[in-house]
């Protein structure tokens, strides 16, 4: 079924903004006009256990490698999250191969993972984790709920953050970590190579600061801190507009100059056009 109003405002004004993903010419990208909410023209390829049966992966990566590649951003997330963690009960709802289980774990009181793929749920309980696959089953009062690159796979947003709000504690809080449909690259930028490789298939849905704001108030959660990060360095965004590829971190290394970079990071977070939106919530 083709998408012809926006999932979050209901508004009918909307714009086709990309011809096909990089996955699937037949998916167009759409935009709210009055949200401004990206969203895909259809969601139907995500039926039938699409992330039960790991669809979502292009490529095959084992456990070893994946956390790895992810152990990075896994070490951002706790820095950031400590003093949320500490002691308290954690649950990382789609937790994957379970990378931020894995830091997170010495500081918090317990730890949980919500994850629908049944390979990775398996690797994680012979790891010792207890891993759900629906709020349903987690009988627990959590006092946090992390979700890192998450919500854009969701077609029904409000109904799983309304389950978040009620899984939570009085004093509990939420964390949503996801790409930034206002990234630079695509908002400020306008690199069109850029747009061809960032609209995937399996993200149907795009937020931005402000329409994520309000998409967690509508459940009842207002914002207690913004710690939206930039992922890639200036040499990356460089490289993009010169030679339209990813890679300049790698290539142009005289640019990687840590206060160089950080003076951008800022400017980027002061715009709301990081290229990853990450937002700690508390409920009302």
């Amino acid at each position: 079924m083709e998408n012809n109003q926006c999932p979050i405002c209901n508004c009918n004004k909307i714009n086709n903004i990309h011809k096909g993903t990089r996955d699937n010419p037949n998916i167009d990208v759409l935009k709210c006009e009055e949200c401004e909410h990206i969203f895909l023209s259809t969601f139907d390829h995500i039926r039938d256990n699409f992330y039960e049966k790991s669809k979502m992966r292009e490529n095959k990566i084992d456990s070893k490698v994946w956390n790895e590649i992810t152990h990075k951003d896994n070490l951002r997330r706790v820095n950031d999250l400590k003093n949320f963690i500490r002691d308290c009960v954690v649950l990382d709802f789609g937790c994957g191969k379970g990378g931020f289980l894995d830091v997170a774990n010495p500081l918090a009181k317990e730890i949980y993972g919500i994850e629908l793929d049944k390979v990775i749920q398996k690797e994680l309980a012979e790891k010792g984790y207890t891993v759900w696959s629906d709020f349903s089953e987690c009988s627990k009062g959590v006092d946090i709920i992390t979700m890192f690159h998450v919500i854009e796979h969701l077609i029904n947003p409000i109904d799983i953050l309304k389950a978040c709000y009620d899984k939570l504690n009085i004093d509990g809080r939420l964390v949503i970590e996801t790409p930034n449909a206002n990234d630079a690259l695509l908002s400020l930028y306008d690199v069109e190579a850029f747009a061809d490789f960032t609209f995937w298939s399996p993200h149907i849905q795009l937020y931005n600061y402000k329409n994520l704001i309000n998409l967690a108030n509508k459940v009842g959660f207002v914002m207690e801190m913004d710690i939206s990060t930039q992922r890639y360095t200036l040499a990356n965004h460089m490289f993009w507009l010169k030679e339209g590829k990813a890679g300049g971190q790698n290539k142009w290394t005289m640019l990687n100059d840590a206060k160089l970079n950080d003076d951008y990071t800022k400017l980027l977070i002061n715009a709301h056009m990081t290229d990853t939106l990450c937002m700690v919530f508390t409920k009302k």
